[in-house]
């Protein structure tokens, strides 16, 4: 789970809502950024949270360097038999991303590009926010968001499969008191 603007309340959210339904799920690991959650959460579990902008399930993990992760990245997109691809990338780390990451996207274009046609959304910050996933097409089954996060001194990365429903919490927040 990546976490909104307040990561305390939404990880205290997330362990209630665990609690109250009962859910065959526990949290393992929480930064100021993300919290790792073992077993299964669905997509309407994570539209009732409102702490979380995002969800992904783990991928794999790569070392910490631009060459491991092109490898990686590269791997998972050429697996998919979808002759069109689109992607983007997103830094999730507690800390400041390394200079090498803003060139991996453009060097993963290049290696799938060899097999398909390829579309790599960018955006001026290192991570893409849930806007541009969403309206990018970048979910699932279609399109790929990888989140990349600095964990124990390799680079942990998942792919998204969703993200807040911006427009309805929108509504909620700027429809009050009506």
């Amino acid at each position: 789970m990546i976490l909104g603007r307040e990561p305390e309340l939404a990880v205290a959210e997330l362990a209630s809502v665990i609690e109250r339904d009962g859910l065959a799920c526990h949290i393992i690991e929480v930064s100021p950024v993300w919290a790792l959650v073992e077993g299964e959460v669905s997509a309407d579990l994570f539209q009732t949270l409102g702490g979380s902008i995002k969800f992904a399930q783990v991928v794999g993990e790569s070392e910490f360097t631009a060459d491991a992760l092109v490898a990686l990245l590269t791997e998972q997109l050429v697996a998919r038999p979808n002759p069109r691809v689109e992607f983007g990338i997103s830094w999730h780390g507690d800390s400041r991303y390394p200079r090498w990451f803003m060139g991996v996207g453009l060097k993963v274009k290049r290696e799938v590009k060899v097999q398909a046609h390829v579309r790599y959304v960018v955006s001026r910050d290192p991570a893409l926010s849930s806007v541009v996933v969403a309206k990018n097409h970048l979910l699932p089954p279609a399109g790929f968001e990888f989140i990349i996060v600095p964990h124990e001194g390799k680079l942990l990365i998942s792919r998204t499969l969703g993200v807040q429903d911006f427009e309805a919490w929108g509504k909620r927040d700027f429809g009050r008191p009506g």
